[in-house]
């Protein structure tokens, strides 16, 4: 029986314009009816997850920055985080910078980049967030300790796709243990806390709850749903998935632009 439902929001419950699907509303609320948990589980910043959470109406706290932050979604309050070290932060700003790719970081959940260009400017869009631009950015963790404390939760680099490609395995050897390294979205790179991921993340709220393994249902679509899925006991992979997570899948739903997840619920949960 299925007690915690875990969503992916950008390319499972959102559709390619960044919207929740009106149909997985539905469902997931019908889900939370009978009893069921639901966690929002994403890498996005809070701020632009913040209003997908209240749609829906979950309860539970969110799971922020691929894993390393939890948050009350009412309040805002900060439960749980690990981060990136300002020095670290700024180092991976720095690689980034001279391979020709556009970083860009989050203090106090604000989008902090350099300056603006196309990249960032269709990223904050897309998010529904504003940007903050600091100067150069590398240098400017490195000079903001009193603001930089608390740690960085995420470092994004966006950029050309074949070139993100080419770069990834590169600075995986170069950061080793150090950094996770991830992908949520093509021509883009994410670093977080070695400490951090969804899986991790997942495991320890299903566990504060008293949920086993096999009751939760995680549903994803790209490289940083993989432990989001290994974490969980049933594994949903969207049509959209790629295709390493459709091999690990138990059930491979329709697409986010068709419902998958709705699909899912409605299959697994609401036993419709």
């Amino acid at each position: 029986m299925i007690k915690l439902i875990a969503l992916d929001l950008d390319g499972s419950a959102l559709d390619n314009q960044g919207e929740l699907v009106p149909e997985n509303i539905r469902a997931v609320k019908e889900a939370m009816a009978a009893g069921v948990q639901v966690v929002v589980i994403t890498g996005r910043m809070f701020a632009s997850a913040r209003r997908h959470a209240q749609t829906l109406g979950v309860k539970l706290p969110m799971i922020a920055y691929q894993g390393a932050q939890l948050r009350d979604v009412q309040t805002g309050e900060v439960l749980f985080s690990t981060h990136l070290s300002g020095v670290m932060a700024s180092d991976i700003v720095s690689l980034c910078d001279v391979n020709g790719l556009y970083p860009q970081t989050y203090v106090d959940d604000e989008l902090c980049v350099s300056s603006t260009n196309p990249y960032v400017e269709g990223y904050a869009k897309y998010s529904g967030v504003p940007i903050k631009a600091v100067g150069n950015l590398a240098h400017w963790l490195l000079e903001n300790d009193d603001i930089c404390l608390g740690g960085v939760p995420k470092v994004l680099a966006i950029g050309d796709e074949a070139k993100i490609n080419k770069l990834w395995p590169i600075f995986a050897n170069f950061y080793g243990k150090q950094v996770y390294i991830t992908r949520s979205a093509s021509g883009s790179l994410e670093f977080i806390s070695p400490k951090a991921n969804k899986g991790v993340a997942l495991r320890a709220l299903a566990d504060s709850l008293g949920i086993k393994q096999e009751e939760i249902m995680a549903c994803g679509d790209n490289h940083n749903d993989l432990p989001l899925l290994q974490a969980a006991g049933l594994k949903i992979a969207m049509g959209n998935a790629t295709q390493k997570l459709k091999d690990i899948a138990d059930f491979v739903a329709l697409s986010n632009e068709q419902a998958g997840v709705a699909q899912a619920i409605d299959k697994f949960v609401l036993n419709k």
